[in-house]
């Protein structure tokens, strides 16, 4: 009866064993996205690396607008998966990286960077905070295809308030460069949302 009993026993625990492999291995080769959405201080992007929107809407990552030359790379955010890319915002429009050894990342006192092989800053979003240098930054790429930096529930900066030549539901467009119909003769700091 003892050998009988030990035997079962072992077989249990191997069929528990097999159920712990199978849970383990589902998790490993499941088809959920393991793609990050997030940057945090310390961890960077390089050319060849991307962000993925949560729901795999938009990509940010370094590109060239012309793929056969590499010389000029931007940093930018385009919908995932269409071709030609569409380019929806760009970091460093006024300054490309000069080769594929561009690197995205979050500097010292929480702003995002983007920065050539040699450390040199080409683009920085100057979302310091004073008050706010104790509290984590993170930076995350959302489904609408804005980049939000935030410090705690705080947004330091986001994409959309940046300038660009795309407009997405969402978009804030600042008064300097938009005007009303009916408010043409009077100056005002109005925000329009799209």
């Amino acid at each position: 009866m003892a050998g009988r009993a030990s035997s079962r026993k072992s077989f249990c625990c191997f069929c528990a064993l097999k159920y712990v492999l199978f849970f383990i291995f589902c998790l490993l080769f499941s088809p959920f996205s393991t793609a990050l959405d997030t940057i945090i201080r310390n961890q960077t992007i390089t050319d060849g690396e991307t962000l993925v929107s949560g729901k795999e809407v938009f990509v940010l990552g370094f590109f060239s607008p012309d793929e056969g030359s590499p010389n000029k790379r931007y940093l930018g955010i385009w919908y995932s998966g269409t071709q030609p890319r569409t380019v929806v915002w760009v970091a460093n429009r006024e300054k490309p990286v000069p080769d594929n050894h561009g690197v995205f990342a979050m500097g010292i006192n929480g702003e995002l960077q983007v920065m050539d092989g040699k450390g040199k800053i080409l683009w920085s979003s100057n979302s310091t905070a004073k008050s706010f240098r104790d509290v984590p930054a993170k930076a995350k790429l959302m489904d609408n295809g804005n980049l939000v930096l935030r410090r705690g529930e705080v947004i330091q900066w986001e994409s959309f308030s940046d300038e660009s030549n795309t407009f997405l539901p969402g978009v804030i467009v600042e008064y300097k460069y938009l005007r009303s119909l009916e408010e043409r003769q009077r100056s005002s700091s109005w925000r329009f949302h799209f």
